[in-house]
């Protein structure tokens, strides 16, 4: 998910603001494909909470906008040597991520450094993941990651975000299409059941290995659907959350006004040609969907706990790390 937005960002960064000595808290947004993270990512940006985008995203189109802060190295050589003396390849180019797009909350001045992830992203599985980016992120100068850094965006409409997922990987048009990315699937795909049962199977993969993410590090869970209909109250359960400097406040009630009236500030999503068509095309793949899933042939419309975890109707036993 990318937008013309990120580089149009202000060049003020946390290194001109003079906050170079601090350590900003790490902060990172959880999600499936197609689940509103974009919109939290930008709530969150208006906010200060960091300038949160996928920089661990290994697509082309990413690379080429990171490449200012220096090459980035290949995750597969870190999960390789991440414990070595001097080798850890990827230390210079985290950090100077880190300095150039850390912000202050405009609520409590605490410093931020905020980052999607989304599954796969990194190789491995959370529970191998998760203690290698606490280690490259308090080695590049943030504060120790720990469960408060962890926020969650699960969206209840699962068929809507499979429907949404399944157009993206054949058209490779993400955040309404404004900036194609990746193409993992050709046009003439967007109505193949096989195609479609493919897209399905994935996005179940992705709602397995974040499933494992709240028993390994009980990270804040949060939907899609409730930030949409309550943005100040969750914004607030998320700020408070991950903001030490927001901890001893009860509610937002106890922000000065003009704080608390930031918490309600309206996004203005970025206009795309083409979106009447692709309502329609949404609409013509959340049919097949339907009718797939009456035939059987949806296995993550079977997988009743993992669906009802999603819902938030179930919460997983917390397990120890691997």
């Amino acid at each position: 998910m990318l937008s013309p937005w990120f580089d149009r960002s202000s060049n003020q960064t946390f290194v001109t603001e003079g906050l170079a000595d601090s350590r900003p808290q790490p902060l990172l947004i959880l999600a499936p494909p197609r689940s509103g993270s974009f919109h939290l990512a930008r709530l969150l940006w208006q906010l200060g909470y960091g300038k949160p985008t996928e920089y661990f995203n290994r697509n082309s189109l990413y690379r080429t906008l990171l490449s200012r802060w220096g090459r980035r190295p290949r995750w597969q050589t870190l999960l390789l040597r991440w414990r070595g003396d001097a080798v850890w390849v990827q230390k210079s180019w985290l950090k100077r991520l880190v300095e150039e797009r850390s912000t202050r909350s405009s609520l409590s001045t605490t410093a931020f450094f905020s980052s999607k992830l989304q599954p796969f992203q990194l190789p491995g599985s959370f529970a191998q993941v998760w203690p290698r980016l606490q280690h490259y992120l308090k080695e590049a100068g943030c504060t120790a990651p720990d469960n408060k850094s962890l926020v969650l965006l699960l969206r209840r409409d699962w068929r809507a975000a499979v429907a949404s997922y399944h157009l993206s990987r054949c058209s490779g048009a993400y955040d309404l299409g404004i900036v194609p990315t990746f193409q993992h699937r050709p046009l003439t795909d967007l109505l193949k059941p096989e195609a479609l049962i493919e897209t399905a199977a994935l996005y179940r993969h992705h709602l397995q290995w974040l499933l494992e993410a709240t028993t390994v590090a009980q990270p804040l869970v949060i939907h899609h659907e409730d930030l949409v209909a309550n943005q100040v109250d969750i914004l607030w359960r998320v700020l408070q959350h991950c903001d030490p400097g927001l901890s001893n406040l009860s509610g937002p009630d106890q922000l000065h006004e003009a704080k608390r009236s930031a918490l309600a500030v309206s996004i203005a999503r970025d206009s795309s040609p083409w979106v009447e068509q692709r309502s329609a095309w949404l609409e013509r793949i959340h049919h097949l969907l339907t009718q797939l899933i009456d035939q059987g042939a949806i296995g993550l419309a079977h997988e009743t706990q993992l669906l009802a975890w999603v819902a938030g109707d179930l919460s997983p036993e917390p397990t120890r790390a691997l």
